[in-house]
């Protein structure tokens, strides 16, 4: 049920950044965003995956 909350939050939020900043604006605002989100994901992805492989048991 959360995730349909946050759906509307976001939804909201778009539309308020479109009617503020203008259609190209927000567009150009809006992809900044999720790609700022993508690629920290990927970094963080990264990160644990250094983490798991420096603590995993090394074969001989």
């Amino acid at each position: 049920m959360a995730l349909i909350g946050f759906i509307a939050l976001a939804l909201l939020l778009a539309i308020l950044l479109v009617m503020i900043a203008g259609p190209v604006a927000g567009v150009i605002l809006a992809f900044g965003i999720v790609a700022g989100c993508i690629f920290w994901g990927v970094y963080l992805l990264n990160d644990i995956h250094k983490k798991v492989f420096e603590a995993s048991p090394k074969k001989r």
